[in-house]
């Protein structure tokens, strides 16, 4: 019987407890210890006699208290595995997203490695056109200082233009 639901229900419709052996010192003088004592107004189940009758009447008087606690924590633990499965659901969806994200970056980092290389190269093929021109302007540069200096001062003798224009 693996149905929950049904050994609860014959565990509720069961008497009471708490249930004891007659091995129990309240019933000693009155019952074999093989003999099962579910309460004071039907006191005696007798099993087989002898030692296994007694493990069995301790099962059975034990089993009362636990089979609800039982059915409570197999209950318990169906919720905790629900939960840790909708968790591990969400959790996998994560991981999907995480490893599309990270293929895009991967493919991005690589374009940006290929676009990085290209500039570099394109960078290195300049490098002697800018230095020709470097050492092209360079005399112009000098010359320009000093036309510079007189386009300066032809600038600073013009006429100053009236402020209400």
């Amino acid at each position: 019987m693996n149905d929950i639901d049904a050994i609860r229900k014959l565990a509720e419709a069961a008497t009471d407890g708490p249930w004891t052996t007659g091995a129990d010192k309240k019933w000693a003088d009155v019952f074999p210890p093989w003999a099962l004592v579910i309460n004071a107004t039907h006191p005696l189940i007798e099993l087989q006699s002898g030692a296994q009758g007694v493990a069995d009447a301790e099962f059975i008087a034990a089993a009362r208290a636990h089979v609800p606690n039982l059915c409570d924590e197999v209950e318990q633990l169906r919720a905790d595995l629900a939960k840790a499965a909708e968790q591990n659901t969400a959790l996998t969806a994560l991981l999907a997203q995480s490893r599309t994200n990270a293929a895009t970056y991967a493919t991005e980092v690589g374009q940006l490695v290929a676009e990085n290389a290209r500039v570099r190269q394109q960078r290195d093929e300049l490098k002697p056109v800018v230095e020709a021109a470097k050492a092209w302007v360079a005399p112009s540069v000098a010359e320009f200082g000093r036309t510079g200096d007189a386009l300066t001062a032809a600038v600073n003798a013009l006429p100053k233009a009236e402020a209400t224009r």
